[in-house]
């Protein structure tokens, strides 16, 4: 069942209308916003942006990625933290979504860290996270990761460019 469904909000949204401005309404404390359309304005308690960017999920190309014996899969396919336990997961990549993932997975006590481009490390993430720098080169379950480190053994499980189980 979709949230549409679920909550019965399809009568809330227009499919296939161009949205020409969204501003606060000026005189409504809480704030409610003005939507224009070509078809009129109308007034909102919230406003949901959903343009589909994330849609098409994106898994890097990594050398060597399909001789890897594990499973592989992208944050969009995430649906509980369940199926992870008792596994060591790599997020791959520090975006909200793999951070979300992070968050998820540690608080059911779920073994997960992190791999990212980022220079520096990623602030606000739970106690006891190993950020690595990023995977460039699989040799079966052997991930070499940026700066040369090596991480033997990993049951790899990609989430939104996102997870890797070790």
């Amino acid at each position: 069942m979709t949230i549409v469904k679920k909550f019965s909000i399809a009568k809330l949204i227009e499919f296939n209308t161009a949205v020409t401005s969204v501003t606060p309404d000026p005189s409504s404390d809480p704030v409610k916003w003005i939507v224009s359309t070509a078809k009129g304005s109308r007034l909102f308690d919230a406003v949901a942006v959903c343009s589909g960017r994330y849609d098409t999920p994106h898994i890097p190309q990594i050398e060597g990625l399909d001789t890897y014996s594990g499973k592989y899969e992208h944050s969009k396919d995430y649906a509980t933290p369940e199926s992870y336990e008792g596994q060591h997961v790599l997020i791959v990549g520090a975006h909200a979504s793999g951070t979300d993932l992070l968050i998820d997975l540690r608080e059911h006590d779920v073994r997960a860290d992190m791999s990212h481009r980022r220079p520096e490390p990623k602030m606000g993430l739970p106690p006891g996270v190993i950020q690595y720098t990023e995977p460039v080169l699989f040799e079966g379950d052997v991930v070499y990761l940026k700066e040369t480190t090596r991480v033997i053994g990993l049951m790899l499980s990609y989430l939104q460019q996102d997870m890797v189980r070790i």
